[in-house]
C-alpha cells in the first residue's frame, strides 16, 4: 500500500501525456522541439548502444531510466549497461571494478568510446552533433539492483536523510538509534490519530523497516569510509534494495570524487580506462550522400532514409535520426561561417521547391508536401575539424 505520512508533501509525479510520436510513414518519426536535435545523450546512446552491448557479450532488453549525465539499460543477463558523460563515475568504476561490497554495486567493466580511432576530446564537438563539447562518453557494465519502491522512498524522504551531509549523520539530525525510532513512532502515532487509513499495523511495519536500516548503518558507513566516498549524493533515488533487504547505493558519480582502489590505495585516472573503437557513422553517411546523389539535386527523403538504413544496418527510425543530426550539424556551420546551408531539407508544392530547412517541419507532412534532401559543394568540401 502506498501512502503519504503526516506533513509530507505529495511527491508523486503528475500524470503527463506523452509527446506525440510521428511514425516513419509521416517522415517525422520523433520530431522534438528543442534547440539541438541531439542535445541529450539519449539520442546518441540509441544510435550506438546495440553495438556497444555486443562488445560486452550481451544485448539490450529495455531502457531503465535517464539522469543528468547518462542513461541506463537492462541487459539480457540481468545486468545494467550505463552510458554516461560523468568522468568521476568512470574513474570510480575503475577503482571498484571486480571488488565485492555489501552496500555498493558490483562493477564489471568500464570503457570509453573512440570513433575512427579518435577520442572525444580530440574530436571537434561538431563532429558529435555539437552537443557534448569535449566530454568523453563512457560505457559501464554493472549489477542490477531493484530501486526502492515509491512507498519506501516516501519513508526515507519523511524520516531519513534526503542527502547525507557526512558519514556520521546517516539519518541527518537523528543520529542516536533510539531517538530516531522514537521520533518515527511519534510521527506514526500522530498519523494514526488523524487518519482512519492507518493503524498500529502500519506503525509496526514502518518501525520494522527502519530498524532493519539502522542495523545496516555501521557496515554501510564502514564501506563508504573504506572506498573514500563522503556519500554526498545518497538520496532515495540512488538507493536500491537486494532481496534480503540490504540497502545498496548504486550511483557513485559526479560528487563522489575521492574513491580509491582498496587494494592499492590509489585513485585511478581517466587514462587508465580502456577504449572501444567504432566507425564514425556520420563519416560513412557523408561519403554515401556525396557519392550516390547529385549535388543540388533534390533526393526524396524516403530514398535517403532507406539507403542509410541499408548502409548502417539499422531500422528506418534510427536512419532518420542519423540524417536529422547530420543535417543539423551543418546548419550550425552555416550560421557561423558559410551564410548558407550546405545540406538541407526542402519540400515540393505545386511542382516548386520551397523553404530550405535544417529539420522537417510537422506542417510539411500535414499539408501533404513531398520532402527532399539537397546537398551543395560546401557540404562535401567542408571539414568540421577545421572550424
Amino acid at each position: 500500500m502506498k501512502y503519504l505520512l503526516h506533513g509530507q508533501k505529495d511527491i508523486r509525479k503528475k500524470i503527463i501525456k506523452p509527446m506525440k510520436i510521428y511514425n516513419y510513414k509521416n517522415f517525422i518519426l520523433e520530431y522534438k522541439h528543442r534547440d539541438d536535435p541531439s542535445s541529450v545523450i539519449e539520442d546518441f546512446s540509441d544510435l550506438y548502444i546495440d553495438r556497444i552491448s555486443k562488445k560486452f557479450n550481451t544485448s539490450i532488453v529495455k531502457k531503465l531510466g535517464m539522469g543528468a549525465f547518462g542513461i541506463a539499460y537492462l541487459t539480457k543477463n540481468n545486468k545494467v549497461l550505463k552510458v554516461t558523460t560523468d568522468q568521476n563515475e568512470a574513474k570510480n568504476v575503475l577503482a571498484l571494478k571486480n571488488k565485492k561490497f555489501k552496500h555498493f554495486l558490483n562493477y564489471y567493466d568500464v570503457f570509453s568510446l573512440t570513433l575512427d580511432g579518435k577520442s572525444f576530446p580530440n574530436i571537434n564537438p561538431m563532429d558529435m552533433f555539437g552537443s557534448y563539447d569535449n566530454s568523453s562518453i563512457y560505457f559501464i557494465l554493472m549489477d542490477y539492483v531493484k530501486p526502492l519502491t515509491n512507498y519506501k522512498k516516501d519513508l526515507w524522504r519523511k524520516f531519513g536523510a534526503s542527502v547525507l551531509v557526512k558519514p556520521g549523520e546517516f539519518f541527518d539530525d537523528y543520529i542516536e538509534d533510539g531517538e530516531f525510532l522514537e521520533y518515527v513512532g511519534k510521527q506514526m502515532d500522530y498519523t494514526i490519530k488523524n487518519s482512519t487509513k492507518f493503524s498500529e499495523k502500519d506503525k509496526k511495519r514502518v518501525l520494522s523497516y527502519f530498524e532493519n536500516i539502522i542495523d545496516q548503518r555501521d557496515s554501510f558507513l564502514d564501506e563508504a569510509e573504506e572506498i573514500g566516498t563522503n556519500l554526498s549524493e545518497v538520496h532515495p533515488g540512488n538507493l536500491g534494495e537486494k532481496r534480503d533487504g540490504t540497502i545498496v547505493y548504486f550511483d557513485i558519480g559526479f560528487s563522489d570524487s575521492g574513491i580509491i582502489d582498496v587494494d592499492t590505495g590509489d585513485q585511478p585516472s581517466l587514462e587508465d580506462i580502456p577504449s572501444i573503437n567504432l566507425e564514425n557513422d556520420f563519416t560513412k553517411i557523408k561519403n554515401m550522400i556525396t557519392s550516390n546523389y547529385e549535388k543540388e539535386t533534390p533526393i526524396p527523403i524516403n530514398q535517403v532514409i532507406s539507403d542509410i538504413s541499408k548502409l548502417l544496418n539499422v531500422n528506418k527510425v534510427k536512419a532518420y535520426k542519423y540524417l536529422r543530426d547530420e543535417v543539423w550539424t551543418y546548419r550550425k556551420v552555416a550560421f557561423k561561417k558559410l551564410k548558407t546551408k550546405p545540406i538541407y531539407f526542402t519540400y515540393k508544392r505545386n511542382g516548386k521547391f520551397e523553404q530550405k530547412s535544417s529539420d522537417i517541419q510537422p506542417k510539411w507532412k500535414r499539408k501533404g508536401y513531398e520532402i527532399y534532401l539537397v546537398w551543395k559543394d560546401t557540404y562535401k568540401d567542408l571539414s568540421l575539424g577545421d572550424l
